[in-house]
C-alpha cells in the first residue's frame, strides 16, 4: 500500500463502558497490512506536538487510546497527505506506510495517549527523518502556533532540506 487509510474501529458498549477490538490480522479491509513488529504507546500532555519524522521502511497504525489528536502525514517527495482529527470517542485507526513523514499535536485535557504499531522495530532518531513541524512549504495547520516539542523537534530540518538531501531537489 502506498497511500495513507483511515479504519473504523468497531466499539461495543454497555452500560459497564466499552471493548474495541483495535487490531485483527485476519480483518478483511486489513489483510494488506504489514505483519507489526514493535508496539509503542505515546502519552503526551495538551500542546504537545510529536513530529515529523518518518524513514524508508516502516508502516506505522496509530490508534487513539485516550484523547483527541491532529494527526498529520505526507508522502516524502509525493503529494499524497493527510490532516484529520483523531478522538478516543470515535475510534479510528490511521495506517501510514513508509516513505511518510508524520506527526500529532495533543489537543486533549489531561493525557493524551496514542498506540502505534510499527512494522520494523525503532532503531533511534539517527536513523529517522525529521522535518520542522511549521514547515512552510507543507503548512500544516496545526491549531497552536506555540506547541511543545521535543529538543529535536526544535531543531527539525526543513522539508527543502530533506527532498535536497535525499531527492537531488525534486520537490
Amino acid at each position: 500500500m502506498s497511500t495513507c487509510k483511515v479504519f473504523d474501529i468497531e466499539k461495543f458498549k454497555d452500560e459497564r463502558g466499552y471493548l474495541c477490538p483495535l487490531w485483527k490480522k485476519d480483518k478483511s479491509e486489513w489483510n494488506y497490512l504489514s505483519n507489526f513488529y514493535e508496539d509503542r504507546l505515546s502519552v503526551s500532555k495538551k500542546y504537545v506536538l510529536r513530529g515529523l519524522h518518518g524513514d524508508f521502511t516502516t508502516g506505522k497504525l496509530f490508534i487513539p487510546i485516550r484523547g483527541r489528536f491532529e494527526f498529520f502525514a505526507q508522502q516524502i517527495n509525493g503529494s499524497d497527505s493527510i490532516f484529520i482529527e483523531l478522538n478516543s470517542d470515535k475510534p479510528q485507526a490511521v495506517y501510514v506506510p513508509p516513505r511518510y513523514i508524520n506527526g500529532h499535536l495533543c489537543l486533549g485535557d489531561g493525557d493524551n495517549i496514542l498506540l502505534y504499531k510499527w512494522t520494523n522495530y525503532y532503531n533511534g532518531p539517527e536513523n529517522q527523518i525529521t522535518v520542522a513541524w511549521n514547515d512552510s512549504f507543507l503548512n500544516v495547520p496545526w491549531s497552536t502556533s506555540a506547541p511543545v516539542l521535543s529538543e529535536r523537534d526544535k531543531s527539525a530540518n526543513s522539508y527543502e532540506y530533506i527532498i535536497n538531501k535525499f531527492y537531488s531537489g525534486r520537490l
